[in-house]
């Protein structure tokens, strides 16, 4: 079972503190996961004999998936120090620093899975030739 993350004690502010933490931590779990399967796919692509229109495309979505979990590991860091804000504009400042990660991350997210659904395309005509 898991461990409760919110209690009832706590006010709105620690709630969405937390809320972004685990996001964040989400966020790198996955973008961590997509660099396996980006490698695996280009291993794929690279050992096939035809050449892939999705190379490179994958090969720069594979390079801004390192920039994007550098800056994550960073804005982690720099997350935490939300937890000393004492005014709204302080508070303001992470929350909109918080969302521009969110479109960030979720575009290329949507950016991977649409190259990811042409990859298994491919993949599987090519399957099909054989």
């Amino acid at each position: 079972m898991k461990n409760r993350l919110f209690y009832a004690h706590e006010d709105d502010r620690h709630i969405m503190l937390k809320k972004d933490c685990v996001e964040i931590q989400h966020w790198v779990e996955t973008l961590t996961y997509y660099a396996l399967e980006m490698d695996a796919f280009m291993a794929i692509i690279d050992e096939s004999k035809e050449p892939s229109p999705h190379r490179e495309e994958l090969k720069w979505l594979k390079e801004q998936n390192k920039v994007n979990l550098k800056n994550l590991s960073r804005y982690e860091l720099v997350q935490l120090k939300a937890w000393e804000c004492y005014d709204v504009d302080c508070e303001l400042f992470y929350l909109n620093n918080h969302e521009e990660f969110r479109q960030i991350v979720m575009d290329h997210i949507s950016a991977y899975r649409t190259l990811k659904k042409e990859l298994f395309k491919e993949i599987l005509e090519k399957v099909k030739k054989s």
